[in-house]
């Protein structure tokens, strides 16, 4: 991985979905898998050895550190070669196994795919094209993803992890949502609240942990 843009395979997961309660399994009573598509979809439209051909090209990263002058004036593309001039094309099409880092790409419902304002809508974000993939389980379903959950909620506490995942995977007008729907701008300030709610506690955490190292170095 030591190149200035290092190309990151990923893998399409389509919209079939597995019974909830086999979703459920092991997790919070309060985590409803409905709302996150990295537990709510299981399955790959592809197997992983031919992943570079199921779901394209790759997304590029960058290390800026790297970069001269003449790397960033040069004609430079889109997400898969941000900088044409490091970001190299044999590396485009690498396969998912390729490397210790993948992106899970989730197709999600139709409601979520066609909800967002895409420029693409009407050409390459249509019904059909969210279709031909949605029922796809070629590669068959994995968990490889689902451990973060247990994880998250681990590192932040149930209390703030319930009140920054309560509104995961609603859109801002959902009667759902603890915006109410209609407020936009209200719906920014919870996410805001929620934010320096995260950064107080994490920062509380990180003084505690520094206090206790402190004691064992006295004691």
């Amino acid at each position: 991985l030591g190149d200035t843009c290092i190309h990151i395979p990923r893998i399409l997961y389509s919209a079939a979905e597995t019974p909830k309660e086999f979703r459920q399994r092991n997790l919070p009573d309060w985590i409803d898998t409905d709302q996150f598509d990295t537990l709510r979809y299981r399955y790959r439209t592809c197997k992983v050895k031919n992943a570079n051909i199921g779901i394209g090209r790759a997304k590029a990263i960058i290390d800026a550190s790297s970069l001269g002058l003449d790397d960033m004036l040069y004609d430079n593309g889109n997400c898969h070669r941000p900088l044409k001039r490091v970001c190299h094309l044999r590396n485009i099409y690498r396969r998912y196994s390729s490397i210790p880092l993948g992106i899970h790409h989730y197709l999600g419902s139709w409601e979520s795919y066609s909800f967002r304002d895409d420029a693409r809508k009407g050409t390459l974000r249509t019904y059909d094209k969210w279709f031909k993939n949605s029922n796809r389980t070629t590669g068959g379903a994995d968990d490889e993803i689902r451990p973060w959950i247990v994880g998250f909620v681990q590192e932040f506490g149930t209390t703030l992890a319930q009140e920054l995942l309560k509104d995961v995977g609603l859109a801002a007008h959902s009667k759902n949502s603890s915006g109410g729907g209609a407020n936009t701008t209200n719906n920014q300030t919870d996410i805001s609240n929620v934010l320096e709610w995260r950064t107080l506690n994490i920062t509380q955490v990180r003084r505690g942990e520094r206090r206790r190292q402190q004691r064992r170095e006295r004691g």
